[in-house]
């Protein structure tokens, strides 16, 4: 999609220290580049965006991050603890900055597989419908829609939705949901008055599995470390 850019973007890699399932995931080495690099990689190929920073409070991040030419927004310690909301970082790096952006394209390191394509036709798709935010979304399988999702109510297994399950015994015949996806954009004046990254109105780029990967745990790491360095996912934009 062609688009003509007369709006501020920029690049938003958050990349903390700690990870209780993976210590120092965001710069462990997955198939000879930390992982910061890949979002950075996808993010760099789109004419549309105007710079790119990494948001960390860990100083060894700070190192590898700009040992790649990755600009580095030192953020406070106490937004980068296990409970600090992402939104909290964005703004924090608004702030800091005298030109505020328009726009803001968050990209996590523990999502490898974003492709450049996916980066400019999401950005485009919001740009384009003045859209407020727009994120990838995936469908999930079978087992994961949310008519076979179950509770436990006193020890007795129970379907969450018995009554709309019982309406759609087809499985073709399901609504069709989706989960979240690995990138996200949104307008900064909206970013800023509601504290979210969705507000209205919201645009959704659908992508495949495994380009939703997303990874938590060393398990993750290896499998899609493997799915890479035997090509069955290719990212021919990575280079240094």
């Amino acid at each position: 999609m062609q688009l003509m850019n007369t709006h501020r973007i920029h690049g938003f890699i958050p990349a903390r220290g700690g990870s209780k399932g993976l210590p120092k995931k965001n710069i462990k080495q997955f198939n000879g580049f930390p992982l910061l690099y890949y979002p950075y990689a996808a993010l760099k190929q789109c004419e549309l965006i105007g710079s790119i920073v990494c948001s960390t409070e860990d100083t060894e991040v700070a190192d590898v991050a700009e040992s790649y030419g990755i600009e580095v927004h030192h953020r406070p310690k106490e937004l980068a603890n296990d409970n600090s909301n992402i939104v909290d970082a964005l703004i924090n790096y608004v702030d800091f900055m005298h030109v505020k952006p328009d726009y803001l394209v968050i990209a996590q390191p523990t999502n490898p597989f974003i492709l450049p394509a996916t980066v400019h036709q999401l950005l485009a798709k919001v740009l384009s419908a003045n859209a407020s935010s727009g994120h990838t979304l995936t469908l999930p399988n079978h087992s994961q829609h949310y008519l076979n999702q179950r509770k436990i109510n006193t020890g007795n297994v129970e379907f969450l939705f018995p009554s709309e399950r019982a309406k759609h015994a087809n499985r073709q015949t399901k609504p069709k949901v989706f989960g979240g996806g690995n990138l996200w954009v949104v307008k900064v004046d909206r970013l800023l008055a509601e504290h979210s990254i969705y507000p209205d109105p919201c645009i959704g780029e659908v992508i495949e599995w495994p380009y939703n990967a997303d990874i938590d745990n060393i398990i993750e790491f290896k499998v899609f470390e493997a799915v890479l360095k035997y090509g069955i996912i290719q990212l021919p934009h990575l280079v240094q």
